[in-house]
């Protein structure tokens, strides 16, 4: 019995390690959303610098959104 593809397919026939394949497109992937991301940051970074107290309060607000995105739900102590 012969091998068929399911309606709207076609059989695999690409060779290779699947595994490092799709290692590769993650990483292609990533470093992609990585440098894009680069040119938003100043969207989200409008530090402070006159003091100490200032930079430290003007990043507060980005800390609390990572704190979100990481599931951090308990208070610091």
């Amino acid at each position: 019995m012969g091998r068929r593809a399911l309606p709207g397919t076609e059989l695999l026939t690409e060779q290779g390690d699947f595994a490092e394949k799709m290692v590769a497109g993650m990483n292609a992937l990533l470093l992609r959303e990585t440098f894009d991301t680069r040119g938003h940051r100043i969207d989200h970074w409008n530090r402070d610098t006159s003091s100490l107290s200032g930079n430290i309060a003007s990043a507060e607000p980005n800390g609390v959104r990572f704190s979100a995105m990481i599931g951090v739900v308990d208070p610091r102590e």
